[in-house]
């Protein structure tokens, strides 16, 4: 399929979009637009779309993702395990916005906390002591790809993002019992939000319990990653022949 069929619908041209564009001979849209017929893939937009042929994620899904705090409460509500509010330390004080390590902060006293607030944190959450931490790629409910978070030399101990010193590695190995907990929460998490594919970011906790921190509807991937995603997108428009 060529460049007649497939949009991807994204708020900028990243290394990410621009592999997929390459894999799929996909054309780019970053703002509202018609889509006269072809496939969309909202890479984590919002953007007004008519006259899509089919949409991966719709605009009410994605927005269901960017105010990160509603996530949580709607993934709360759904039987999905997520850290807990609380009113002491330690904790993580959380804005409704951010990415990549935006809108978190640790706090370790109450004085950190009063602060926080002070500066317009939503809300703390529970410190999540983490055994493992992993970002689960779920396309149409299917696993795509799993992968563990591990901290590079000089990484924060506290914020574990790209960011601030951490990588995903691929191929996790996970005993069967890990494996079988960290999909089904992930799964959970996805269809909670009616989304068509997310990137599930969960913990395996020191107690041996998954805990889902949130879900991103524009994740980075890298070439591996991208042509996963490719290969499923491909498979996904097939389908409808």
């Amino acid at each position: 399929m060529g460049t007649n069929g497939i949009v991807i619908a994204s708020a900028s041209d990243s290394a990410t979009t621009s592999r997929l564009i390459s894999l799929l001979s996909a054309e780019l849209k970053t703002e509202s637009f018609d889509a006269d017929g072809k496939f969309v893939i909202r890479w984590g937009s919002t953007y007004r779309i008519k006259n899509a042929k089919s949409c991966l994620n719709t605009a009410v899904a994605v927005r269901r993702t960017k105010h990160k705090l509603d996530m949580l409460d709607m993934l709360r509500e759904a039987g999905v395990i997520v850290p807990s509010v609380i009113d002491k330390p330690p904790c993580v004080a959380r804005w409704n916005g951010g990415s990549r390590g935006e809108g978190i902060r640790f706090c370790k006293k109450k004085k950190d906390m009063e602060q926080a607030e002070e500066d317009g944190a939503g809300s703390f959450l529970e410190w999540i002591d983490v055994k493992r931490e992993f970002r689960v790629h779920i396309f149409k409910g299917l696993l795509i790809s799993l992968c563990e978070k591990k901290k590079k030399f000089g990484g924060n101990k506290l914020i574990r993002n790209v960011s601030h010193g951490w990588e995903f590695c691929n191929d996790a190995k996970l005993n069967a019992v890990d494996a079988v907990d960290l999909l089904s929460s992930s799964l959970s998490a996805v269809m909670a939000l009616k989304l068509d594919f997310g990137a599930v970011d969960i913990a395996m906790s020191k107690q041996n319990i998954p805990v889902v921190f949130e879900v991103n509807t524009a994740p980075g991937l890298n070439d591996r990653r991208a042509n996963l995603y490719a290969l499923s997108i491909k498979k996904w428009i097939n389908s409808f022949a």
